[in-house]
């Protein structure tokens, strides 16, 4: 695997983060923004209210095309998690055990995120623990969703 980032990627010198996300690509824009301001927002359909995540142009649910993002609460419960212990990627030996959580939220039903769990020792998350997401700026002007046990 090369160390080039992927699509949608970006890399910053300095960083303890290789890959960063491109703040401006239109889909998650809006995302990144709230991000910068320590809040957490999902896409919610304007019809129906189903929350998407991952963005998608028309809602699977009532096909309408017309989504608005909402504030949630950052509270949430990790649903799964792995512990990263081997690095297939260039310069992320140094962020190893790494502890990855999906978690899920209780006022954002159906969104899942995926995201490094903060502070916490290899083998220390286990299912249904309560998080709160965090904002952490990795590098200037980027702050990543992160995940902190409660």
């Amino acid at each position: 695997m090369s160390g080039a980032a992927p699509s949608g990627a970006t890399q910053h010198p300095g960083s303890d983060h290789p890959w960063l996300p491109d703040l401006n690509w239109a889909p998650v824009a809006p995302f990144w923004a709230a991000a910068r301001e320590q809040r957490l927002v999902f896409p919610r359909c304007g019809r129906c209210g189903r929350f998407q995540w991952y963005p998608q142009d028309m809602c699977p649910d009532c096909r309408v095309m017309a989504f608005e993002w909402a504030e949630v609460s950052p509270s949430g419960y990790v649903f799964s998690h792995t512990t990263l212990r081997r690095s297939f990627v260039p310069h992320f030996d140094n962020l190893l055990p790494l502890e990855i959580g999906l978690i899920k939220f209780v006022h954002a039903p159906g969104v899942t995120l995926v995201t490094n769990v903060l502070d916490t020792p290899a083998g220390g998350v286990h299912i249904d623990a309560e998080v709160t997401i965090v904002f952490p700026e990795v590098a200037p002007g980027v702050n990543l969703p992160m995940a902190r046990l409660c």
